[in-house]
């Protein structure tokens, strides 16, 4: 059974009266444990589909289940308890808070988790030992590397063990060597945990390293 699964998915924009469609019966099945990636030129709708399995952006019409359940997003709210402890999202450009250390960015990602205080502190710290950035604790985003920054994303992505990781373009901000790295770790993450990942990129030596490769065309 697919972890996630699109059904004839239809999805559309109006701007100044004119509609730009991004899915028209659109079908995807991505099944538990996949490492996908999906490619496309700009405009194709890589990310609005991204954004449709997270539950950020609503479908227009169609199906959309997930572990075997209908999902229905009518608000902002819906979308929040959908993501919760099932899916984590890791960005382009980290999206870290610079007022928090490394320990507290990973640890944001249990905030809602409804664990207790000890168990937090033990996932954290085996989420920083994992990444390789336990001696980083301490430290403070300004003070990191790119792809420092990307495994501290990375962590507070998947330190509350969600079933499915996405990811949107998350070495267009690094270089060769960085990009190698941090696509080499979410390759160790996706066979040692078992999480299925989506990675949206237009990178083709990313999109090589996934056992899939998805090719969206431009409508």
């Amino acid at each position: 059974m697919p972890l996630v699964e699109f059904k004839k998915i239809c999805k559309s924009f109006k701007t100044g009266g004119k509609e730009t469609v991004i899915c028209d019966n659109y079908d995807l099945a991505v099944e538990k444990g996949e490492l996908v990636a999906i490619m496309g030129k700009s405009g194709c709708g890589k990310t609005t589909i991204l954004n449709m399995i997270a539950g950020i952006e609503p479908i227009d019409s169609g199906e959309y289940i997930f572990d075997g359940v209908p999902v229905k997003i009518r608000t902002a709210s819906d979308g929040v308890k959908f993501r919760r402890n099932k899916i984590g999202i890791i960005l382009q450009h980290f999206a870290l808070i610079n007022d928090y250390n490394v320990y507290e960015n990973v640890e944001l990602g249990l905030w809602e988790s409804g664990l207790g205080e000890k168990e937090i502190r033990h996932r954290t710290h085996e989420m920083l030992e994992s990444l390789g950035i336990a001696d980083l604790r301490d430290k403070y985003p300004n003070k990191l590397s790119g792809g420092e920054k990307q495994r501290v994303a990375i962590g507070r992505a998947l330190v509350c063990r969600p079933a499915l990781l996405l990811a949107d373009e998350p070495t267009g901000a690094l270089d060769a060597e960085t990009e190698a790295e941090i696509v080499a770790l979410i390759k160790k993450l996706n066979k040692e945990t078992n999480t299925t990942m989506i990675i949206v990129t237009h990178d083709k030596e990313v999109a090589d390293n996934c056992s899939r490769i998805i090719t969206l065309d431009k409508h």
